[in-house]
């Protein structure tokens, strides 16, 4: 059972989800841009040797407390993008075939 083209008006696009894909292909497409990565993954690399010897001689911090604020937040954020994503999912899948919904934009 097909759904109509009414149907799909069902939700609100929000101003922060309007996105221009045209700009973030052209930007990518860019012979130069791909190089930017190299750097922060350098940084970064760079941040966890140093932080490991810097941390080999001290006590480890006590954390509990804040990792389960932090682990709520990413369970709800988690629940809200789910509820979020999956009218416009079940929408897709009922209209057009899951290799379609899945695999092509």
């Amino acid at each position: 059972m097909k759904l109509s083209q009414k149907s799909q008006d069902y939700m609100h696009i929000f101003e922060f989800e309007k996105f221009s894909f045209k700009s973030l292909q052209t930007w990518l497409s860019s012979d130069y841009n791909w190089t930017i990565s190299i750097y922060p993954c350098t940084l970064y690399l760079a941040f966890v040797i140093l932080g490991i010897k810097y941390m080999k001689e001290k006590s480890p911090f006590q954390l509990r407390k804040q990792l389960i604020v932090w682990n709520t937040l990413q369970a709800t954020i988690s629940f809200v993008i789910s509820v979020r994503i999956f009218p416009e999912l079940f929408i897709q899948i009922v209209n057009r075939d899951f290799h379609s919904t899945f695999c092509t934009a």
